[in-house]
Formats: C-alpha cells, structure tokens, sequence
C-alpha cells in the first residue's frame, strides 16, 4: 500500500469514528508522542558526487526542431548533485515567448520526458525538463526510523530544495543545488551557447528568473514543487500531474483522530499500520496506528511573504490564479485519494473531464482530468502512467498517449 505521492501510505478513507461517545461524553486518549514529530536529524544531499564527464551538450535534429541533452556542471562547475542526470532542452523552430518548465518526481530522469516535450515543443514552446535533486523523495526525507518527522517538514523540505536557503532543519543541501539556481544557471549557459535564441526573455532585468513567462507542469514529487512554484509566483500557466501537494498522516494534523490497534479488522477500512512502520509495508506485532492520509496543511496556505518558508494566509491568496491551473490525475493510483481536495482548494472546482471517454474541445471549459486507463506497459504502475514515457497510457481509440489531448489543450488554450 506504498502511497507514491504522499509522506504515508493508506486505504481508502472512511469518516472517521466519532472521538465522542455521545455529545456530551468525550473520549480520553493518549497519542503517543512521536505524533508530534521525530527529531532525528537532517537528510543531506551528497554534492560530492563526481561531475559528470563527456560532451557538455548532445544535439540532435527534430522534425520541427532541435534537442539538448546538457551536463549541469556545464552550467556551474558546483551543480554537482545527480550528475549522471543531463537537463533536456527542446527548442521549436518556430518559438512562443513562453517557456515550458518540466519537474519529473522523484528518481525520474528527463530524458524519459520526451513526449510531453515533443507536444510542448508542437505548441511553440521552448521545454525544459530541469535535472534537479529529486532523490530520495519529500516523503523519505520527512520521515525516519523512529517515526515522521514533525508536519511542517514537507513545505520547508519542498522550500530549501527550491530555493536552496537554509529554511529546513530536516535537509542540508548546498544552496547551487537548488531548483532555482539550476534553471537560473541553466538559462545563463543557454543565452551564451545561442545568444540570438531568446533566453533572455525568461529573465528579469535584474537577472533573476521572469515567472510570468513560465508554464510550470510537474509529476509527483515535481507536482508538489509546481503546487508550491504556483503558490509563490505568478506563473503562465501550472499543470500538476498526481499531485500538487504532500499528504500527511491524519493523526498528526487531528490528534482527536488517533487509534491504537492490533490489526486492520479494527480500523475499518483503514490499515493498521506498526509504529516504526507508517508505510504499512509490515504487518503490526505489538500493536499500531490505525492510518489515514490527509491533506498537509501548506495546500492551504498563500505565497511565503517573509521568507522563513512557510506560507501565509490561505490558498485563496496564491499568487497563481484558479483559471491558469489544471491537474490530471489516474483513478486508481493513491493520488485521488487526496489531490482532488487539494485542487478544490486552489479554487480548481470538482469536475473532472474522463480522459477515457470525453474529447477536448478548445471551447471546454475544463482544468481537472483523470483517467482509468490501464498503463502501457505491465511493469509500470498506475501512477507511474502519469509520468514518464515507457508507462504513459495509450488510448484504444487513437493510438496515442491518453493525456495528450489534455496537453494539447492546456498548451493552446489563451489566457489574458
């Protein structure tokens, strides 16, 4: 029951046992103390990784285009992290005056994002599938072997991986290793390997990058890191796939919520889960949780106005409007478990045109998606189908990827 998308692992929700016996007797419980939050140490991402080697860059020919592969040390000799993952840069002939940003999750490498880029790069956009510190996963990050580590650990994991400030007391990373830093770095090198192609477009006039001219998609761990670019800045456009933002174990945003078990008989459809072991992926000896994930309380926070990583206010104020963010998400994969309310949150409605059955029209006025469609392949999962090319699922009906009328949609649709 690993949740791929989420800091814990869960069974479908049911409401919740009511923490009264009757209105007017109240149930005591003890909560152990780890609901709280584990204190075991920051995670750090090794950026004492050899640089990769070989050409800086691999070109090759498109239809309608050119592709990159770039080493990130090329970039800036300190990126160093991940160096065996290069940036993957499609370039159209013909160039809108807006850039397509890819984040991959976690593990995921971009050259295996080629599909998307090849529709991004039919609809004019240059694309970028950025090379960035996605291993391990937030979830794996925000977690040890006592126990999760406190609540907040996602959003300020998520804001030191972006940013690259020292906002985490959960991750240490060097601050060129940052989302940020990588595009900003690779932007540079791009304006100084082609100085006629633009890139200073995506700049502002005091060097930093220009969001407004950004469209900024992610999958998994990077529709979290989209969710929360989305949050903070202005962007073009946003679409998430699976996930915009973390989930965390319900016991610990609803202490009332907590309950002891010894097995999954007594938590109705949810797991009873060990508790060294949140993940369920053991079955409970001495006794467990009964574990539900919930929404993580940063999904309902507005853009970090003082800088100490944390939003402020509440979703209503994010600095990306409801009408320039879409979401797709597979039915069967733990996503949609959660990442339905996190959309409604951000003003995104609760319609979801079914991929499966329903043709896009440029009219439609859509900004949720989700399909049941089985993967291309038996080796990947649902969720995985969500993400990278091998696993990308193929409709009956046209032979091509099930989400490429969304891309195609979401890429051409003009906003004001």
């Amino acid at each position: 029951m690993l949740l791929l998308l989420a800091i814990f692992a869960c069974k479908d929700p049911i409401p919740r046992p009511d923490a009264q016996d009757s209105a007017d007797t109240e149930v005591e419980f003890e909560a152990p103390d780890y609901l709280a939050g584990i204190d075991c140490g920051p995670d750090a991402i090794d950026s004492t990784a050899d640089p990769a080697t070989g050409e800086c860059y691999l070109a090759e020919q498109l239809k309608g285009g050119i592709q990159l592969s770039i080493n990130a040390n090329c970039t800036d000799p300190a990126i160093t992290a991940l160096g065996s993952k290069r940036h993957l840069v499609m370039v159209p002939n013909e160039t809108r005056p807006v850039l397509w940003l890819h984040l991959g999750g976690s593990g995921g490498d971009p050259s295996k994002t080629t599909t998307l880029g090849s529709a991004a790069m039919s609809s004019g956009y240059r694309y970028i599938s950025l090379a960035y510190t996605n291993a391990p996963g937030v979830g794996e990050h925000c977690r040890c072997e006592e126990g999760p580590r406190p609540v907040d650990c996602a959003e300020l994991t998520r804001a030191e991986i972006l940013t690259g400030q020292d906002l985490s007391p959960y991750l240490e990373m060097e601050s060129d290793e940052a989302i940020e830093y990588r595009l900003l770095a690779l932007l540079t090198y791009l304006n100084a390997l082609d100085s006629r192609g633009g890139w200073e477009t995506f700049l502002t006039d005091e060097g930093e990058i220009d969001w407004r001219r950004i469209a900024v998609s992610g999958f998994s761990q990077g529709g979290g890191h989209a969710g929360m670019i989305a949050r903070d800045h202005a962007v073009n456009r946003a679409l998430y796939f699976s996930s915009g933002a973390d989930s965390a174990l319900l016991a610990m945003t609803e202490p009332s919520t907590y309950q002891s078990c010894t097995s999954d008989q007594e938590c109705g459809e949810w797991a009873c889960c060990p508790f060294d072991d949140l993940n369920c992926t053991t079955a409970p000896v001495a006794g467990g949780l009964c574990n539900d994930a919930t929404v993580i309380p940063w999904a309902n926070s507005g853009p970090d106005t003082n800088g100490d990583g944390l939003g402020d206010a509440n979703a209503s104020k994010r600095a990306t409007p409801p009408e320039r963010q879409f979401a797709a998400i597979h039915r069967s994969e733990p996503a949609w478990q959660t990442s339905p309310e996190v959309f409604e949150l951000w003003g995104m409605g609760d319609r979801y045109i079914d991929l499966d059955t329903e043709q896009i029209g440029y009219s439609v006025d859509a900004q949720l998606f989700s399909l049941d469609l089985e993967p291309n392949t038996s080796a990947c999962s649902a969720h995985q189908s969500m993400g990278t090319d091998a696993c990308l699922s193929i409709h009956p009906a046209t032979s091509q990827p099930a989400l490429l009328p969304l891309w195609r949609f979401v890429m051409d649709l003009e906003l004001d």
